[in-house]
């Protein structure tokens, strides 16, 4: 496998074993910057915020397009 550094050329794909041996090689001078604000999340939901608005928007719907479209 080629030696690759951060100076080369962007590659269409860049795979697993590639990035491993870029970090491998420049492990000593490798230095780490955490993004600010990792530690602050908003919780997961199973129903965001906007479900509601949704299925209120839904429900509207089906009651205009039955009163509107006659029964075959």
């Amino acid at each position: 496998m080629a030696h690759l550094t951060w100076t080369d050329p962007p590659a269409s794909h860049v795979f697993s074993p590639q990035v491993l041996e870029v970090v491998r090689s420049n492990y000593d001078t490798l230095t780490l910057k955490l993004q600010d604000g990792l530690d602050q999340f908003e919780r997961y939901s199973e129903q965001p915020k906007e479900a509601a608005f949704f299925k209120e928007l839904v429900s509207l719907l089906c009651s205009y397009f039955r009163a509107e479209i006659p029964r075959l």
